[in-house]
């Protein structure tokens, strides 16, 4: 994970590539923060010198920051700390948390033979205890295996079905672009931020108010959309509300935003291989799902785009992403029928799509290999 997602957090064993950029300063053209606001300092700025002394104080920042990310990454390692240095063909940059680190403990690290390889070592005396005794306890015991030492030859590739990868295609890895997008939306509707704005707002309300009481539901949906709906004016503000209220009491779906069902669900299945040998496998979050005690409900929301009136109108790309998260649930769920809908935040609208829809995805969304897509139990 990033550095910035690991505070924390704690790992047994921590790597840390030095992959960041050393903060440089530059003097092409920046917006600066100061004391008294923002600074817009044009190329060649650093000449004057208020700009300068503003771009030395904003440079300063930067190292710091640059410096407390590095105090952070190696903080969470309990018991091993591997820091890993990375050069280009220019070399590598002055100042990078490698050269920090092997500055700092010069004189003070040892080498040592590890992986096949030479590294300089810190050891703490508990920590070198401890390693000493367990290097005698398993000596002649462990023996490394042939093949840990050959290269990898033949490694098969992986294709992971995310939404995105559905509507771009797979023309990299072999796999044939089959799924098209939805339509657009023309420029002038494009300009039109309060759709998206609407979009966000619905999504949001449509994840939140089913798990309160349906009494409070309206009460709490005018509060968050006053809040976090600016973009919005009085009477949309009060549209969005009534649309999403309405949406939540459809008696065709009403289980679906029912007390028991779940938002954004994260799902990640393996479908199966291509005749390449490469793995398939669905990476993605399922908007809502339900899952009964003889059928599931799936539905995954729309934004910003113009809803077709038809479920054979939908974008083939969004008829795919449920034709995998409903291939990668059925295996989970043997015997219950799936049920997959489109909710359309821009209407707002809940479509049903038919399962023979889906059904046509299944082999052209794995380029025609054979993993029960076509025929999912439990009658989909």
């Amino acid at each position: 994970m990033t550095v910035h997602g690991a505070k924390g957090l704690e790992a047994p064993i921590v790597f840390l590539p030095d992959t960041c950029t050393t903060p440089r300063g530059g003097g092409g053209a920046s917006m600066l923060e100061t004391a008294g606001g923002r600074i817009w300092v044009p190329p060649g700025g650093g000449r004057v010198p208020q700009m300068a002394a503003v771009k030395e104080e904003a440079s300063a920042r930067e190292i710091e920051e640059y410096h407390r990310l590095l105090y952070v990454a190696m903080t969470r390692a309990r018991d091993r700390l591997y820091i890993c240095g990375f050069e280009g063909t220019p070399g590598r940059q002055g100042g990078c948390w490698y050269d920090l680190v092997f500055d700092a403990l010069t004189g003070r690290m040892t080498k040592a033979e590890e992986g096949g390889g030479t590294v300089w070592r810190l050891e703490s005396g508990e920590a070198a205890a401890k390693g000493a005794a367990k290097a005698k306890t398993e000596a002649g015991r462990i023996e490394r295996p042939h093949w840990a030492g050959r290269d990898v030859a033949g490694a098969r590739g992986v294709l992971t079905i995310t939404p995105s990868a559905v509507s771009a295609g797979w023309e990299e890895t072999g796999v044939p672009r089959a799924f098209p997008g939805q339509a657009v939306m023309s420029p002038a509707a494009l300009a039109e931020q309060s759709r998206f704005e609407r979009g966000r707002l619905i999504h949001k309300l449509l994840q939140h108010l089913p798990d309160l009481d349906p009494g409070k539901r309206e009460a709490v949906a005018r509060r968050f959309v006053e809040r976090n709906g600016s973009g919005l004016d009085e009477a949309e503000r009060a549209t969005c509300v009534e649309e999403t209220l309405r949406l939540l009491n459809d008696d065709e779906f009403k289980e679906l935003f029912a007390p028991g069902s779940r938002a954004e669900v994260p799902i990640v299945a393996r479908l199966g291989e291509t005749a390449e040998g490469a793995v398939v496998e669905v990476s993605g979050q399922i908007d809502r799902l339900v899952v009964g005690s003889d059928h599931i409900l799936i539905a995954d929301y729309k934004t910003n785009r113009p809803p077709p009136q038809r479920a054979e109108d939908a974008a083939p790309a969004y008829l795919a992403q449920l034709a995998a998260y409903r291939a990668a649930l059925a295996p989970a769920f043997p015997g219950r029928a799936i049920r997959c809908a489109l909710v359309w935040t821009a209407a707002p609208r809940l479509m049903a799509i038919p399962p023979g829809l889906l059904d046509g995805c299944a082999a052209r969304l794995t380029g025609g290999i054979s993993t029960g897509l076509d025929a999912p139990p439990g009658g989909t």
